[in-house]
């Protein structure tokens, strides 16, 4: 868990104006490999931050 806690944070530090769709969905993979693992209890704060980091605020975006 901590390595991928240590390989996911650097993109979940990202700002919403570079949170470009294939980075949303490579995030999104990274979720469900967590949510089917046997570390998943140890991971759901990780899940938390993904989730978090998916939920773009609508004023983020371009008009």
């Amino acid at each position: 868990m901590e390595g991928a806690d240590e390989a996911v944070s650097p993109i979940l530090e990202l700002a919403p104006e570079n949170r470009i769709n294939g980075i949303i969905n490579s995030a999104m993979r990274v979720h469900k490999a967590l949510s089917r693992s046997p570390l998943a209890p140890s991971g759901s704060e990780l899940q938390e931050r993904i989730e978090m980091f998916t939920r773009t605020p609508l004023r983020s975006l371009p008009r």
